[in-house]
């Protein structure tokens, strides 16, 4: 938060990302340019863009922008987290005691019947891992127990990869594994001209084969708790659908796309007017070349 981003989008929403980090909110430089995507990016290449951002005028401007961003946006946290202090410390017994315990690896046995435990259920791709992860942290930090759930092998690569988190802030959070079916690991294709994780798509085929799994988890932990919550991914709503039959349990949405980036690709395929400088319109990636060539 504050920092100066290099920016190097390859698929999906991240040309739009990048768009808004480098043309909108100019707080970083992009390391290729979306056009020339096909196009080799060396260490060098890489190197060049950081010494500009840390070592030139340019990135001093950038720089001072991504600091003033950064303190805007934890002025923002702070004020939410105020908020819900204070909702807490009225009439909504929510609030979680913490009894002792010399860690906060929560299971259902330690629940309580006034608890309320907020279960996560990720897309198992990175991008979406990590932010559901990152929110996890953000609502345990409030003693308030927090279920991520997955397969073994994508909890523990959101643990691994969670570099910009403290882990204890990742300790207070339960990870619940959830047995998947075997599915195909072919290696990635460095060569394709497309820079789609097409590889990954048999893990998210197996990830489809959850539903029973989760619903099963959720029947067992609304047994033990007043009322559950339940955060998904948008792309896990097949496998969350069970939760309308359990009268104590209710569920959210977490989009893990940028407000920025969906408002413009419903504004591209809705042919509405975007508020945009004419010059800055023309840098906007296109919405069919982002998963494609």
């Amino acid at each position: 938060m504050g920092v100066p981003i290099a920016a190097w989008p390859m698929h999906s929403d991240q040309p739009m990302k990048g768009f808004l980090v480098t043309e909108v909110l100019k707080i970083g430089l992009i390391v290729r340019e979306w056009e020339k995507r096909e196009e080799l990016v060396n260490a060098s290449t890489i190197e060049t863009v950081v010494r500009k951002l840390m070592a030139s005028e340019e990135g001093n401007v950038i720089r001072k922008r991504a600091e003033e961003f950064g303190e805007a946006v934890r002025q923002s946290t702070e004020k939410g987290a105020s908020t819900m202090t204070q909702t807490q410390s009225g009439e909504d017994p929510t609030e979680v005691q913490n009894s002792g315990l010399s860690s906060y690896m929560y299971s259902c046995g330690n629940l309580t019947n006034h608890e309320v435990p907020i279960v996560m259920v990720p897309f198992p791709a990175q991008g979406h891992l990590n932010q559901l992860l990152q929110l996890s942290c953000l609502i345990s930090s409030y003693g308030l127990p927090v279920y991520y759930v997955g397969s073994a092998t994508h909890n523990r690569q959101a643990r691994i990869r969670a570099n910009a988190l403290n882990p204890s802030d990742i300790a207070k959070v339960y990870f619940h594994d959830l047995p998947t079916p075997e599915f195909d690991s072919p290696s990635p294709d460095f060569n394709a001209l497309s820079k789609f994780p097409s590889h990954l798509q048999p893990s998210w085929d197996a990830s489809m084969l959850l539903r029973k799994t989760i619903a099963s988890f959720l029947r067992h932990i609304s047994s033990k708790a007043r009322r559950v919550i339940v955060v998904h991914d948008p792309l896990m709503s097949y496998n969350v659908q069970d939760v309308s039959s359990l009268p104590n349990v209710e569920s959210y949405v977490f989009n893990c796309i940028s407000v920025f980036t969906l408002f413009h690709w419903l504004s591209l395929s809705g042919g509405i007017s975007m508020q945009h400088e004419e010059e800055l319109l023309k840098k906007v990636p296109s919405l069919g070349r982002n998963y494609g060539r």
